[in-house]
């Protein structure tokens, strides 16, 4: 039987601190669902004076790259912040007893599994690095979502169990299980923008890696070393609002700005005309206005957060 990624399905385990699994949670995604991971190639040459014709050279693999993930996910309608945003935001570790780790600088990470027709995958150690809201009109909002990982491998064939208690979310209204997008607003400063075309908002998270080259795991004989640790080095949180010009928008706000406050808004009817089902508050930001002369003239701010705040995030149903 062959493996075809259109029927891949896709599980989180949320780690306590001890790195046991947590809580399951089953991700619906989109095709473009990948993984991959490469390794080290170290090679010594066996020509000698003595030996005129060795010439391949002899080769060992003894470490592996940082994997990487990438999918895209839709941003469900229920009652508790989805688990990919909370995984991104979230500087904390809640752990099976209810507490909370002190903020540390640094991320949680979470185990992955891919299960195809026949084989489910194992991704052990994500962290997320990456991911983009695509907000548009009258459409669901979804988030592409990329990372880093320590190591992909075989957890088993079908039907293995996948580790963690299944976590079964609770929809907000009855017959809306994804958000749609149905009223956007933006603010910058003290101006409310009229006429949004698009809206795009992406969270970064600089991850450094260190690999699994150390004297304990040298001694104790392990074929590859797989990288072990990681660090959060730097975030960016920006994005890009695009406006159509009008004659009642054409001088609404200045051309650039180092300080100004970025807020948007997105309303879904369902669940209220006045409470956005998500929110971006960025306080002070650096952003600068440019133009495109397109089939209708538009005009694109391009902001990124001017300032370090843990609490700056975003914001699902205010929670």
């Amino acid at each position: 039987m062959y493996n075809l990624k259109k029927n891949a399905k896709l599980y989180i385990v949320e780690l306590n601190a001890d790195g046991s699994p947590y809580r399951q949670h089953s991700i619906e995604i989109y095709s473009d669902i990948s993984a991959s991971q490469t390794f080290d190639e170290q090679s010594a040459p066996r020509k000698t004076l003595h030996s005129q014709t060795s010439l391949h050279e002899y080769a060992v693999v003894n470490s592996a790259n940082v994997a990487n993930f990438s999918f895209t996910t839709p941003v469900l309608n229920i009652t508790t912040v989805p688990i990919v945003l909370s995984l991104a935001r979230e500087y904390s570790i809640t752990n099976l007893n209810g507490s909370t780790t002190s903020l540390n600088g640094t991320l949680a990470n979470f185990d992955m599994y891919i299960q195809s027709d026949n084989v489910i995958y194992k991704i052990a150690k994500c962290v997320i690095e990456s991911i983009t809201f695509n907000l548009e009109m009258s459409s669901v909002v979804t988030m592409s979502v990329s990372g880093t990982a320590s190591k992909i491998s075989k957890h088993g064939n079908v039907p293995t169990a996948i580790p963690g208690t299944v976590f079964t979310p609770t929809y907000g209204l009855v017959g809306s299980k994804y958000v749609t997008i149905d009223t956007m607003k933006v603010t910058i400063g003290t101006a409310v923008l009229d006429s949004i075309a698009a809206i795009n908002v992406d969270l970064k998270n600089d991850i450094k890696w260190y690999d699994g080259n150390t004297l304990q795991e040298s001694l104790a004989g392990s074929t590859i070393k797989y990288p072990t640790a990681y660090v959060l080095e730097k975030r960016t949180f920006s994005g890009s609002v695009t406006q159509f010009i009008t004659s009642d928008n054409v001088d609404s706000v200045s051309d650039s700005s180092t300080t100004e406050q970025v807020n948007i808004q997105i309303y879904e009817q369902s669940y209220s005309t006045t409470t956005p089902i998500l929110e971006f508050n960025l306080p002070s930001t650096v952003f600068t206005r440019r133009l495109n002369f397109e089939e209708l003239i538009n005009r694109v701010y391009d902001f990124r957060l001017n300032t370090n705040s843990t609490i700056v995030k975003p914001l699902y149903k205010t929670l």
